[in-house]
């Protein structure tokens, strides 16, 4: 494949929450989009408007394809490299990647036979699947594989508003748990603390409304100003008092109180010197 700066031909195999995305961007930053994999017609207007043609499978696909993405879960990679080779592969050295955060370009060493190139191309961001190629914009792309698929994987990266970075093979399931615990695990604090509101009279809807805003600035405090200044709290002012309180009050609640245990021992390393920061762990490790 050629390695100019011409745009490839690209496909998307998988049109869920990640395939959905990565299809609008693909069509806003002027890459042709060769087609879409999916065992169903999707209920997506935007493909008919834009004409983009939907297949059943990979062995559908135009041979003019240079750079085909598996959105797919990631025991679905290794078989569908097969399918791959079965049909002959596409365009001489095409790239073949996945958006899988834990796994590396190794389940795709087979596409090797059909002459194409393998690829690790995961996008750190979570999808809902009914955003818009803006979603992408400054996000991170942890990329590992061939050196010529890495190559192309950065150039398109770029050209979506990403930013490419290169992840060692052998720490793809570390770099996924970074991702995992500032995304889902947060979403499962924000559950405790709906759990706890709800002991005060707020049902969901009002909960999330006043959580909102917190959550914001929190996560925006986190990124303007980085740890450990962006914490603020009880531990930050070392206030003992406060936290014993808490804990009283979680006695009740002991998975929440596990949680707010373990946490905040985190914290109390991220801050370093605090005031009666001995009396704090005592406190916390009871």
């Amino acid at each position: 494949m050629s390695t100019s700066n011409q745009k490839p031909p690209v496909a998307v195999v998988g049109y869920g929450k990640v395939g959905r995305v990565l299809a609008r961007a693909f069509h806003r930053a002027g890459y042709p989009v060769a087609g879409v994999v999916a065992r169903r017609r999707p209920d997506d207007p935007w493909l008919s408007e834009t004409g983009i043609t939907v297949i059943e499978g990979i062995d559908g696909l135009p041979d003019e394809v240079g750079f085909l993405v598996l959105c797919v879960r990631d025991s679905q990679i290794e078989p569908l490299a097969g399918e791959v080779v079965a049909r002959g592969g596409f365009m001489p050295q095409a790239v073949v990647a996945h958006t899988a955060g834990a796994v590396s370009a190794g389940p795709l060493e087979p596409v090797r036979r059909c002459g194409a190139l393998p690829l690790a191309w995961h996008p750190l961001q979570t999808f809902t699947g009914d955003e818009g190629p803006e979603l992408l914009e400054g996000i991170t792309f942890g990329i590992d594989g061939d050196t010529a698929a890495v190559e192309l994987g950065e150039r398109v990266a770029r050209d979506l508003g990403g930013i490419p970075f290169s992840v060692p093979p052998g720490m793809r399931p570390l770099y996924h748990l970074g991702g995992v615990f500032a995304c889902n695990l947060m979403a499962s604090l924000v559950g405790i603390s709906q759990d706890l509101l709800k002991e005060v009279g707020m049902d969901e809807e009002r909960s999330l409304r006043a959580l909102g805003p917190l959550i914001k600035a929190t996560a925006s405090n986190i990124v303007r100003r980085g740890l450990p200044d962006a914490i603020t709290g009880p531990l930050r002012r070392g206030d003992d008092r406060t936290i014993a309180s808490h804990l009283e009050t979680l006695k009740e609640y002991p998975e929440a109180a596990a949680a707010y245990r373990l946490l905040s021992r985190v914290l109390l390393e991220c801050l370093g010197e605090v005031l009666n920061r001995e009396r704090l762990n005592d406190i916390l490790t009871d």
